[in-house]
């Protein structure tokens, strides 16, 4: 997929009906050079209002992720790709749906 990434709006993706043991890979790199993305994974019946009304209020996604990363994600990553790249690997632990969080920072302003 290729898109938009704005600071103030994540993207929520829905993957449905993922299989336990199956591998999903994740990896979101910019093609701006301004572009520092954050990604994260919840399963289908998690909250995104936490991460969502933290960055309405202009929090940063890392530290939003942070903040939230126990209660809330399964997974997630900053820079884990290449350059500022975030990427992951994960075992689907349960048949069921699962959300993709892909959140922007800017590196400079």
């Amino acid at each position: 997929m290729t898109g938009v990434i704005r600071p103030e709006e994540p993207l929520f993706y829905l993957l449905p009906d993922l299989q336990s043991g199956q591998t999903l890979t994740v990896h979101v790199q910019g093609t701006s050079s301004n572009l520092d993305p954050v990604v994260a994974l919840i399963d289908g019946t998690g909250d995104t209002r936490a991460i969502e009304h933290a960055l309405a209020e202009g929090s940063d996604p890392l530290l939003a992720a942070k903040e939230a990363a126990d209660g809330l994600f399964l997974i997630w990553d900053d820079d884990s790709g290449e350059g500022l790249g975030a990427a992951f690997s994960f075992s689907v632990p349960a048949d069921g749906d699962y959300r993709l969080i892909v959140a922007s920072t800017l590196t400079s302003a």
